[in-house]
C-alpha cells in the first residue's frame, strides 16, 4: 500500500538505544534527483553527550532502511 513507518533513536556507545519522538515527516525532491526525508526529532530527557542518531524506515512488507549519523546533545 506504499505506507512507511519511521523510527528514530539516539544510540549510546554501549549500544543502548534511546527512542525519540518524531514529527513532521515529509519527502522533498531535490534537484540532484534524490528524494530526501525531512523529519523533526526531539531528544526530551536525554543526558548530554555524544550519540549516533539512528533513523529506521520500514515500508510495507519486509523492506527496511537504516541510516546513522554522529550527533551531540547539549
Amino acid at each position: 500500500d506504499g505506507s512507511a513507518a519511521l523510527k528514530a533513536a539516539l544510540v549510546r556507545d554501549d549500544g543502548q538505544a534511546l527512542p525519540l519522538e518524531t514529527g513532521g515527516l515529509r519527502v522533498v525532491n531535490d534537484p540532484d534527483g534524490f528524494r530526501r526525508l525531512v523529519v523533526t526529532v526531539t531528544p526530551r530527557g536525554v543526558p548530554r553527550g555524544d550519540y549516533r542518531l539512528r533513523l529506521t524506515l520500514a515500508s510495507s512488507g519486509t523492506e527496511e532502511s537504516r541510516s546513522e549519523l554522529a550527533v551531540r546533545v547539549d
